[in-house]
């Protein structure tokens, strides 16, 4: 048996938390296999920060079109009611 397989297997068994993991394979796919896990966690979190992004920034949109809507309405009644006040006035006299 080599001593690196030998090494491991006199680790893992004094370790206790490992005896199953008995060769250098079954470590190698255990790595893998938390590399691959890992990777998996951090492509959701980074899918899940950007949706958020997106959607914020849609609503930022959103309230940023409607605040120039209102601001738009409301310098249009603004002119409206001075019009009207000058139409008024000029009628009086």
């Amino acid at each position: 048996m080599p001593n690196g397989i030998r090494r491991e297997q006199t680790y893992l068994y004094k370790d206790g938390v490992c005896r199953q993991y008995r060769t250098n394979t079954d470590i190698k796919q255990r790595i893998k296999r938390q590399v691959s896990s890992d990777r998996t966690t951090l492509a959701n979190y980074y899918h899940y920060y950007y949706y958020y992004y997106y959607y914020y920034y849609y609503y930022y949109y959103y309230y940023y079109y409607y605040y120039y809507y209102y601001y738009y309405y409301y310098y249009y009644f603004y002119f409206y009611y001075y019009d009207w006040k000058t139409i008024y006035l000029t009628t009086l006299s």
